[in-house]
């Protein structure tokens, strides 16, 4: 079997998988933290961003997905934890980061305050290198794409569109003029 491409649109492991490649584009890792509540009385009526970088939104289930910030809290124990685990090291610190968040999202909207955990999930957001979106091939045959966003659940649908517009074409989509890996000076293509 022959393949035409390669598309690496992997998120946090972007920058693992293109090594392979011999291409380096540089994308951090920042974990986020998110509480999924049991189902509960409609409370929200759309997404909410507020302070602190508070995000929330109500399911037509009832359920509310919710979030503080992106990073953890700095405190002494989260540069070791970060380096050594991927999830949680231990339930009690899964619950206390829930507990965090259902309160804050209580105390931004009152009638979530019965609202219980049904899930405490962490994920790693990938963040390239200078925060903006990463799209484009990344080397001289035009062969290998790469595609990565922090905000990735947002931009998936745009972002997808045009890669396949320009994979498929072969014309590049001015829209990403801005967003190529070439712009990155370690990226070493070959």
């Amino acid at each position: 079997m022959q393949t035409n491409y390669l598309v690496i649109s992997a998120g946090a492991a972007t920058s693992d998988l293109l090594k392979s490649t011999g291409v380096r584009i540089p994308v951090k890792e920042s974990p986020g933290v998110l509480v999924r509540t049991k189902p509960v009385e409609k409370v929200l009526g759309r997404i909410v961003w507020g302070p602190g970088n508070f995000h929330a939104k109500q399911y037509s289930d009832g359920r509310i997905l919710a979030g503080i910030g992106f990073k953890p809290p700095e405190t002494m124990p989260h540069p070791e934890v970060l380096k050594r685990f991927r999830d949680f090291p231990d339930e009690r610190l899964r619950a206390a980061h829930g507990n965090r968040i259902l309160e804050k999202l209580a105390g931004y909207f009152p009638k979530a305050s019965g609202a219980s955990i049904e899930r405490v999930s962490l994920g790693w957001r990938p963040i390239p290198g200078d925060g903006l979106p990463v799209s484009g091939f990344v080397d001289k045959n035009r062969k290998i794409y790469v595609s990565v966003a922090h905000s990735g659940i947002t931009l998936a649908p745009i972002l997808g569109k045009l890669a396949a517009q320009e994979i498929t074409s072969g014309v590049e989509v001015s829209t990403l003029t801005p967003f190529r890996p070439d712009r990155f000076k370690t990226v070493a293509f070959g």
